[in-house]
This record gives structure tokens, C-alpha cells and sequence, in this order.
């Protein structure tokens, strides 16, 4: 018992002497995990999006674009929250992933603009 004690009491003064380097790493980790939670919620987001087509006129096999509405305020809060996360300078890890999702987001807006 007294050597646990004694190992327990030398861990706690190493890390007393490492105080900030814990704090910014605890910091770095918490904020890691708020711009996974935003990119999970992009991706929640995009579940249930359906495009939808209606027959055109009375031709047998075309169809066109239904409303775009829903789709274009989906992708719009993506985008937003998408620059957030790509903003943040802990997005280190994620960085790519955010780079891809971006560019596939804001390509079939800047060419349906």
C-alpha cells in the first residue's frame, strides 16, 4: 500500500508540474469533439433529403427537377456550418474531410447559380 501511494503521490507531482500542457491538451480534445458533433449534424442533415422528379408533360420516360427549395436550404446551412468548422483551428485531423465536403457541397450550387 505505501508504494502505491508513493507512485500515486510522484504521478500527481509530474503532472502538477505539467498543469498547462494538460489544460491545452483538455482544451484541444473538447473542442475536437464539438466539430465532429457539427460535422455529424452536416451529415444527420442530409439523411432524409430526397430529390424529387415529376413526369414532364405526357412524355413516357422524362422527367424534370421537382422543388429545390428544401435541398438548396439544406446545403446552404451545410456550407455555413461546413466554413465554421473549416475555420477552426482545431480542425487539424478533420481538415481534409471538411476540404471534400465543402468543395462537393459548393460545386453543384456555384454551377446551378
Amino acid at each position: 500500500m505505501l508504494l502505491h501511494g508513493l507512485s500515486h503521490h510522484c504521478c500527481v507531482l509530474q503532472l502538477a508540474g505539467q498543469r498547462d500542457r494538460v489544460c491545452a491538451i483538455s482544451v484541444e480534445a473538447t473542442q475536437e469533439a464539438a466539430l465532429e458533433g457539427m460535422l455529424r449534424k452536416v451529415q444527420d442533415k442530409w439523411i432524409g433529403v430526397e430529390l424529387t422528379v415529376k413526369q414532364y408533360k405526357e412524355a413516357k420516360d422524362a422527367y424534370i427537377l421537382g422543388s429545390v427549395e428544401d435541398i438548396q436550404a439544406v446545403l446552404e446551412d451545410s456550407l455555413a456550418m461546413m466554413a465554421t468548422i473549416s475555420s477552426s483551428r482545431f480542425v487539424t485531423g478533420h481538415l481534409s474531410v471538411c476540404q471534400m465536403s465543402c468543395c462537393r457541397m459548393y460545386y453543384p450550387l456555384h454551377v446551378a447559380c
